[in-house]
């Protein structure tokens, strides 16, 4: 796949479109047509995954800085609890 599909942002319409699966009331559905589905399925497919491993990226993103600050909250804490019982 293309790195550059990856990096795409994704909007909230293509993540509500790609949340309805095209199998939805599909007449050529039957037992495993989902690895033969070129026309509708495989093409959803790949789309859902790069949605799938860019919100996953975010979320990561999100947790890594999450930590960052609140590492640095409780440090600064800590040197502000001890520096008020130094002084009494």
């Amino acid at each position: 796949m293309d790195r550059q599909k990856t990096n795409q942002k994704f909007n909230q319409t293509e993540a509500s479109t790609l949340i309805s699966s095209p199998c939805m009331g599909c007449t050529d559905r039957h037992v495993g047509c989902h690895s033969t589905c070129t026309d509708r399925y495989i093409p959803y497919k790949e789309q859902f995954d790069l949605y799938k491993k860019r919100k996953r990226d975010e979320e990561a993103m999100t947790k890594y800085y999450q930590r960052k600050y609140y590492d640095r909250v409780d440090k600064w804490l800590k040197q502000k609890k001890q520096s008020v019982h130094k002084d009494v």
